[in-house]
């Protein structure tokens, strides 16, 4: 009876990995998200930029340069969800040497991203794609100095490394995208 059980969820989680890919390439493949598709060409990882936009309800009928505003947009929404995690954890935490780096990521999130991708949002917004670039780029470096942090001195373990690396996507994304529209303005 336990085989069966077995033999039951394999099923269901191959069903479930069935049904994902198959909406995914449905989802490529409506015209609709041939914009996407094309706008995430210009990027290195293009499947996570289409998942990164195609996924988002606001992106319905827009254009290229809605949707890289839009990409700043999620980037800054994602931003606010790592700061939010880095507040819990020090919440948590007792230990003094963590709750240091803690609070060095969450100064990094405050001026190294949210306020970047803000900054980057309003340059965009004006029309200054090169120094939008800049901006949203710096939300990379703020990321890798709250990942710095963990090195030196050396921390067991980077309880952020998940949450920077998905932040950092998002951003990254967003630096190639608002980066393509910069040098085809020039």
């Amino acid at each position: 009876m336990e085989s069966f059980g077995r033999v039951v969820v394999v099923s269901l989680a191959a069903l479930a990995v069935v049904l994902i890919c198959s909406k995914n390439i449905v989802a490529a493949e409506d015209p609709e998200f041939g914009v996407i598709r094309d706008l995430c060409e210009r990027t290195t990882n293009q499947d996570f930029c289409f998942s990164m936009l195609s996924s988002d309800k606001r992106s319905r009928g827009m254009n290229f340069g809605e949707l890289i505003r839009l990409s700043i947009v999620v980037s800054n929404e994602k931003g606010k969800e790592g700061k939010n995690h880095i507040l819990e954890l020090q919440k948590q935490t007792t230990d003094p040497l963590l709750k240091k780096i803690l609070d060095h990521c969450s100064g990094q999130y405050d001026i190294g991203v949210l306020d970047d991708t803000q900054d980057a949002l309003n340059e965009y917004n004006q029309g200054d794609y090169r120094l939008a670039a800049i901006s949203v780029g710096s939300c990379v470096n703020g990321i890798e100095t709250c990942e710095d942090a963990f090195r030196s001195p050396p921390y067991p373990t980077n309880i952020l490394r998940e949450t920077n690396e998905y932040v950092k996507k998002h951003c990254f994304v967003s630096v190639q995208l608002v980066d393509s529209i910069s040098k085809s303005t020039n």
